[in-house]
C-alpha cells in the first residue's frame, strides 16, 4: 500500500500532527493492521487518540496512541515516528522497510515524510543516552540507567535485528539487548520488575542484567507505563526448546538404528544420578541429556529461590501465606476450566481421528477423578507461601549457553492484565509448566520432524512417552535438591505430588482445547499429559 499524502503544519508546528484528523483517523488506521505487532488485524479500528507524544531527538518523537474498535475493546500502543526532510527516504527505507513510510507531503512547499523512527541511527541512540544519562524530562518521560550501563562510556554503535516479535528490538554496542514495547498496559510491567529485582537485588546470575528502561510517569503511579526495557545481550546457543529437539531427534535416531523402535522401553528409573540408571537405561538415555535436564531443574529451583527472596518491606515482592481463601479461589478458576474445555471436547469428540477420539474417551471418562485431584489443593497446609514467579515457563524462555542456561522474558502470560502477571503464585506452578514442555518437546519431534514414517511415528510414541517421563525426573531430581526446605514446597512427597499434579492437570486442560481448535495432530499430548499426571505412582 502507497503511503497517504497529507499535508503538514509549519516545521516550529509539526508535532501537532500527532493530534490531527489526519494522522488519527486516516494514516493509523491505514498503517496499523499493516505491522505485525499490531495485535488486532482481524478487528475495525472505529477511532483513535493521542494520549502522549514525547521528543526524543529532533523531529523524532515517541507517540502513545488510543485504538478504539467496532467491538467496543480498546487497545493502547506505542509509535516511535520522526518528520524526515532528506533525500536519505530512499536508501533508509527502501525494500523491505518501504512499509515504515507512513505518509508523505509538503510542509511550506518542502518535501516531508512520516516514517517509523527505528531505522534512524540519532534517534535509536538518542534513546541509549538517554538511558545511560538517567535523564527525566519535564513532559514526565524518565530514563533509568543500570548499574552495567552506568559504567559503560563507550561509543554508541546499534543495529536492528531481524526478529519476527510483538516488540521491536535494537542491540546496542554488542552488549545490550532493548525492547521497545508495542501494545502498553499501564502498571509496572513484570519483566522490567523482576528483571531488575534479581539483577540487581539478589544472587541470581542466570537471567540477563538489568541495564535500563525508560517510561511515562513514577513506578508507584496508578497511569504508569512502561515503554522500553534494555537487557545484558546473552551469548547464547538458542533456545532450550530447540535443544531439546535436537536431543530427543537423536534419541530417536538411536533407537531406529539399533531396531529398537519396536521393542518396550527398559522399566522407568528413579535416581538422583545419571551413573546409577541401570545398563538398559543408558543405552538409549544419553548423559547430555539426562544432566542438563538436571541443571534446568536446579536453575529454576535457584531462580524461586531468589524470587521469594523479596524484602519484608516491599510487597509487591515479598512472598505471603497460601491462604485458605487464595486456595479455593485456585481451585475455583480451575473447576471452571474443566467445565468449559471438557464440554467443548465432549460436543467435537465424534469428529476425532479413531485413535485420538479413543484417548479423548478415556479422559472424558475420567472427570470425576480429574476433579478429585484438582481439589487436592485445598488441602494443602496453610504453612505454603506464595511469591512471585516466572508465570510464562516453558523452553522457549531458557536460552542454552555453552555450559548452561540463562532464564528470560519475565513478561507473565501475555493475555493476562498486568495485575494479573504480577499475582503471586505457588512456584510450583512454573515447575509444572517446564514439565509440560518437556512432554511437547518427546511428541513434537516426531509431529514436527518429517523424516519419520508414519509406522515410525507409531513404533517411537511409547518411547516419547519413556524419554518424557525419565527427563522429567531428572528435572525434578535438580529442582528439588535446590528448594528442598523452602516455604513454599509441601513438607511431604504426597503434597508435592498433589500440588505438581494440579498445575500440570490445569495447563492440559487449557491445551486440550487450545490444540482440539488449532492442531488437532497435536491434541493427544495433553491427553496423554492429563493421563500421566492421573496416575497414582509416576514411575510405572
Amino acid at each position: 500500500m502507497s503511503p497517504l499524502k497529507i499535508d503538514l503544519p509549519s516545521q516550529d508546528k509539526e508535532s501537532q500532527l500527532f493530534s490531527s484528523d489526519a494522522f488519527l483517523q486516516k494514516i493509523l488506521p491505514a498503517y496499523l493492521p499493516g505491522c505485525r505487532w499490531f495485535t488486532s488485524k482481524g478487528k475495525r479500528i472505529g477511532a483513535c487518540h493521542l494520549i502522549h507524544h514525547f521528543e526524543i531527538s529532533p523531529a523524532a518523537y515517541i507517540v502513545i496512541v488510543s485504538i478504539n474498535f467496532a467491538d467496543g475493546s480498546n487497545e493502547v500502543y506505542q509509535l516511535p515516528l520522526a518528520i524526515i526532510r532528506t533525500n536519505k527516504v530512499a536508501e533508509l527505507y527502501d525494500g523491505p522497510k518501504a512499509h515504515l513510510v507512513l505518509a508523505t507531503g509538503t510542509s511550506e512547499t518542502n518535501p516531508f515524510f512520516l516514517v517509523d523512527a527505528i531505522p534512524l541511527e540519532e534517534f535509536r541512540h538518542a534513546l541509549f543516552q538517554s538511558m545511560r544519562d538517567k535523564r527525566s524530562q519535564e513532559d514526565g518521560l524518565t530514563f533509568e540507567g543500570g548499574k552495567t550501563l552506568s559504567a559503560d562510556q563507550s561509543k554508541i554503535t546499534s543495529i536492528v535485528p531481524a526478529i519476527d516479535s510483538s516488540n521491536t528490538a535494537i542491540i546496542f554496542n554488542d552488549r545490550y539487548f532493548f525492547k521497545l514495547f508495542r501494545k502498553l498496559d499501564p502498571g509496572l510491567n513484570p519483566d522490567l520488575e523482576l528483571t531488575r529485582f534479581l539483577s540487581e537485588q539478589s544472587d541470581f546470575t542466570h537471567s540477563p542484567a538489568y541495564c535500563g528502561s525508560f517510561s511515562v510517569a513514577a513506578t508507584e503511579d496508578t497511569n504508569f507505563i512502561n515503554l522500553g526495557l534494555m537487557i545484558g545481550k546473552v551469548d547464547n546457543q538458542g533456545d532450550a526448546w530447540a535443544y531439546f529437539q535436537e536431543l530427543t531427534e537423536a534419541f530417536y535416531t538411536r533407537l531406529i538404528q539399533q531396531d529398537l523402535a519396536t521393542t518396550a522401553p527398559p522399566r522407568y528409573q528413579v535416581t538422583t544420578s545419571y551413573d546409577d540408571l541401570a545398563t538398559a537405561i543408558q543405552n538409549v538415555l544419553d548423559r547430555e541429556t539426562y544432566d542438563r535436564a538436571r541443571l534446568l531443574g536446579k536453575r529454576t529451583g535457584e531462580m524461586h529461590l531468589a524470587l521469594a527472596g523479596g524484602p519484608d518491606e516491599d510487597q509487591d515482592l515479598a512472598p505471603e501465606p497460601f491462604s485458605e481463601s487464595y486456595r479455593e479461589e485456585v481451585f475455583a478458576a480451575a473447576h471452571r476450566l474443566l467445565g468449559r474445555q471438557f464440554n467443548e471436547l465432549s460436543y467435537k469428540v465424534s469428529g476425532l481421528p479413531a485413535e485420538v477420539k479413543a484417548t479423548a474417551d478415556s479422559v472424558l471418562l475420567l472427570r470425576g477423578l480429574i476433579e478429585e485431584r484438582l481439589a487436592a489443593i485445598k488441602k494443602q497446609s496453610g504453612q505454603l507461601t506464595v511469591s512471585r514467579i516466572h508465570a510464562d515457563y516453558h523452553l522457549g524462555q531458557v536460552l542454552k549457553t555453552e555450559d548452561d542456561y540463562c532464564i528470560i522474558d519475565f513478561e507473565g502470560e501475555p493475555l493476562l492484565s498486568i495485575p494479573e502477571r504480577r499475582r503471586k503464585r505457588p512456584p510450583f506452578k512454573d515447575v509444572a509448566g517446564m514439565v509440560r514442555s518437556f512432554h511437547y518437546a518427546a511428541m513434537g519431534q516426531l509431529l514436527l520432524n518429517d523424516k519419520y514414517s508414519t509406522e515410525q511415528r507409531r513404533q517411537l510414541t511409547n518411547w516419547g512417552e519413556w524419554w518424557f517421563r525419565q527427563v522429567r525426573s531428572s528435572f525434578l531430581n535438580g529442582y528439588m535438591s535446590v528448594v528442598e526446605g523452602a516455604s513454599f514446597v509441601p513438607t511431604t512427597n504426597a503434597g508435592r505430588e498433589d500440588l505438581l499434579d494440579f498445575f500440570v492437570l490445569e495447563k492440559a486442560i487449557y491445551e486440550t482445547a487450545y490444540e482440539l481448535n488449532s492442531r488437532p495432530d497435536w491434541l493427544p499430548i495433553p491427553l496423554k499429559g492429563m493421563l500421566f499426571a492421573l496416575q497414582d505412582n509416576k514411575g510405572k
